[in-house]
């Protein structure tokens, strides 16, 4: 009777009967939103590992480029002389580049120096500096023969023999290509300056006479070296 009595006080939809139990679906909602959270979120872990490590592998396994290195294109620059191909009616000829390469550069430029290629490689191999020499040091001392850059009407653009006290002129650009390659020329046999040495070292050695006063001529001159050298690599 006990039994029967507390059923019919227990009604099952009551929850303020004593006897009343939640079903087992309630009481698992709150641990399923939980549980489901959890999922989501360890889902999203496991994903973003997976992507991950996925790119990794692709990029290891991927070939890498080759590139050329830099002291074979300072090599090639400075110690051979760049051929082009050209062609007429009865024969194929090879010509020196370098004169092409330097009236290009200094066109870039809009250097009266881009008529005078020819002249500057003749003047470098007759006097055996390196090609590059003679238009870095116009660049560094007036950026190429730029109009005002340099004491008017002298044709010097290399600032060479200029000082408080005098300012050395030539009769043309010709000349004064002539006359700073012959200069040059001196220059390293006074000093005993390394021909094969790396250029920065030949620069260094030629501003101890040129410009001993400033501390970054000879970085200027290989600045402009650099420049051409990428340039003629292009």
């Amino acid at each position: 009777d006990n039994f029967k009595f507390r059923m019919k006080k227990s009604a099952p939809g009551n929850p303020t009967s004593p006897g009343f139990r939640l079903p087992s679906i309630v009481l698992f909602k709150p641990l399923l939103k939980i549980y489901s959270v959890f999922g989501l979120f360890l889902g999203y872990i496991l994903i973003s590992t997976g992507v991950l490590f996925a790119s990794v592998f692709y990029l290891i396994s991927q070939p890498k480029p080759y590139n050329q290195p830099k002291i074979n294109k300072i090599y090639n620059l400075f110690s051979s002389q760049p051929p082009i191909l050209g062609s007429s009616t009865s024969q194929r000829t090879v010509k020196d580049a370098r004169p092409v390469i330097l009236e290009q550069f200094f066109a870039k430029y809009h250097s009266p120096l881009a008529a005078y290629g020819e002249e500057i490689i003749r003047a470098a191999d007759e006097n055996q500096i390196p090609w590059v020499l003679l238009p870095a040091i116009a660049g560094q001392e007036s950026t190429f023969c730029r109009d005002g850059s340099f004491p008017e009407d002298s044709y010097n653009c290399w600032g060479w023999a200029i000082h408080t006290q005098y300012t050395k002129h030539f009769a043309s650009f010709e000349e004064g290509i002539t006359k700073v390659s012959v200069g040059l020329r001196d220059y390293y046999e006074w000093l005993k300056i390394d021909r094969e040495a790396p250029l920065e070292t030949q620069v260094a050695g030629i501003k101890k006479y040129y410009n001993s006063t400033s501390k970054s001529w000879d970085k200027g001159v290989n600045y402009f070296i650099a420049e051409l050298a990428d340039f003629a690599t292009k």
